[in-house]
């Protein structure tokens, strides 16, 4: 917990279910009975705050930190990463994730049409999923939370096992394209920088 200009400080709540504990994330209403005596001290914390050594301390709930597995399970969006609307950020679907879209014509999730479409499948479950939201989020009665503002990236899959070596290979792509890198076995190719050359070990390329 990091304390805040007014005395308030964020509440880390880290979540991790990896286990199935007794088919408790398979069943919403497990979810949400597991859920609430935490939602409930966390709710009495930021309402009444703490009084330490005659000091008030206030609270207020920011964020839940976990893996994107995780995030989405607790977010009410899909765990499914291999089809539809799976990111829940934004509304991208995994067909167009490869392609170069800039980030101004992705329209990202908001408090608003999130809750929108929750109500829609709370009025009809039968509908779930709608844009990747499979329901309400098991801490939804908590104070502060909401499944847009509350689950941040996950850096070590985004970046590391996504967004790295994508970024990496059509790096090398374009400078194999622009004749920077020499691609074949036991070449070398010279690469321009601040107008001296350095001489490196090959790479081997192969476009799609």
């Amino acid at each position: 917990m990091n304390p805040l200009p007014v005395d308030e400080a964020d509440l880390c709540f880290l979540l991790a279910p990896r286990k199935n504990l007794f088919g408790l994330f398979e069943d919403t209403l497990k979810a949400k009975t597991f859920f609430q005596p935490i939602i409930d001290n966390l709710n009495k914390l930021q309402l009444n705050g703490l009084m330490i050594n005659h000091t008030h301390f206030k609270f207020t709930f920011s964020t839940v930190v976990a893996d994107n597995l995780a995030a989405n399970w607790l977010g009410g969006v899909q765990t499914c990463f291999n089809h539809n609307y799976f990111f829940r950020r934004c509304y991208i679907n995994y067909a167009d994730k490869s392609s170069l879209t800039p980030l101004s014509d992705i329209q990202s999730r908001t408090i608003f049409d999130h809750d929108s479409i929750v109500q829609q499948i709370l009025n009809d479950p039968n509908e779930s999923p709608i844009m990747g939201v499979v329901g309400e989020s098991p801490l939804h009665n908590l104070i502060s939370f909401h499944s847009t503002t509350s689950l941040p990236a996950d850096c070590m899959h985004d970046f590391l096992e996504g967004l790295c070596p994508v970024v990496i290979m059509l790096l090398l792509k374009e400078a194999s394209s622009m004749r920077l890198i020499i691609h074949g076995e036991n070449q070398f190719f010279n690469w321009n920088y601040h107008m001296n050359f350095y001489r490196h070990s090959s790479f081997l390329l192969s476009h799609k």
